[in-house]
């Protein structure tokens, strides 16, 4: 990997992940549905957080570790080029921070489809149109805002739409400041400017606190359906 390029490899690596996330977790509680086994789990002692971190770390361990297989060219280029990345250390870990932390948002998210989903194919479209407004929207909208020129208005208008991808790990990951050694190798990366303009830490911060209390928030809703026993067997 070209130094200057770290920020795409990320994004490709996240993209594979939105992928493969839901193919393990959207059909956690449908199955169960539709094997009509649900009710049977549901009478059991287990608590319905422990049900739920069941369901979750089955389906998240999968999916993680075949997106960390994506990861190895990173530390090898690490290694290779550390003439280069030796002072931009934080950064590296900044984009496993972050390429773990949209692993679990996805999982999470999948998860929270299938509870709240009757079939498997449904709660996997969802998962899936749910993951494509989060992520990829505010990069359309970037994309097609920064190509209409540089006033006044267009300025402001990259202002807005940079606020609101600060869900998106996919801006997130070009946020994250890079020193000079790597862009004076190549100059410039980015979509959203970060390479050229020195990043922007704060962003990235807010991302990660966005993203774990997001995470937080589809948890309790996730064991709450789970309480309702009723509710979630359709009854």
């Amino acid at each position: 990997i070209r130094p200057q390029y770290s920020p795409w490899y990320i994004a490709y690596v996240l993209v594979f992940n939105i992928l493969v996330a839901p193919v393990f977790s959207a059909g956690a509680l449908t199955s169960e549905r539709e094997r009509q086994t649900l009710e049977l789990l549901l009478t059991t002692q287990l608590q319905p957080w422990q049900i739920m971190w069941g369901k979750l770390l089955a389906g998240f361990r999968v999916s993680y570790v075949l997106t960390m297989f994506l990861m190895w060219p990173m530390v090898l280029a690490f290694v290779l080029a550390f003439q280069m990345y030796h002072t931009n250390w934080l950064a590296v870990l900044a984009f496993f921070a972050i390429v773990f932390t949209a692993a679990v948002f996805n999982s999470v998210s999948a998860l929270l489809c299938s509870a709240i989903s009757r079939k498997t194919s449904v709660a996997m479209l969802l998962s899936y149109s749910m993951l494509i407004v989060v992520y990829f929207l505010p990069v359309a909208a970037w994309y097609v805002a920064s190509s209409v020129g540089s006033d006044e208005s267009s300025l402001q208008l990259l202002s807005w739409i940079k606020l609101a991808g600060i869900a998106s790990p996919l801006m997130a990951c070009f946020w994250i400041p890079l020193d000079a050694n790597i862009l004076d190798a190549g100059m410039s990366t980015s979509v959203s400017g970060s390479a050229t303009t020195g990043g922007d830490w704060l962003m990235v911060l807010i991302y990660f606190a966005i993203a774990f209390t997001s995470v937080l928030l589809m948890l309790a809703v996730i064991s709450a359906f789970l309480r309702n026993r009723w509710g979630m067997t359709g009854r």
